[in-house]
């Protein structure tokens, strides 16, 4: 398949990726992307990384815990996930 990521800020391909805002940082992703369209694939699931190797499960994955420089500044973390396709 391949991955391409997706922003739901647009609604059209951002570099392959599905940018989540650092406001849910040890939570769990609670408004799953839309099912992204791709002429000629069908979509095959969000993943962890471009290699597509590891699902991202909305129901028990959880983002990173946020953390905080030494004066006390949220250091802001990206999450990405990751579209995979397979032909159809």
């Amino acid at each position: 398949g391949g991955c391409r990521v997706w922003s739901p800020a647009v609604g059209a391909p951002n570099n392959g990726c599905f940018f989540i805002n650092d406001f849910a940082s040890g939570g769990k992703i609670e408004n799953t992307p839309y099912e992204p369209q791709r002429e000629g694939y069908n979509f095959a699931g969000w993943y962890k990384e471009s290699e597509c190797e590891h699902v991202w499960d909305f129901a028990e994955d959880t983002l990173p815990a946020a953390e905080y420089d030494e004066q006390g500044n949220l250091i802001f973390t990206e999450t990405k996930l990751f579209a995979n396709w397979t032909k159809s």
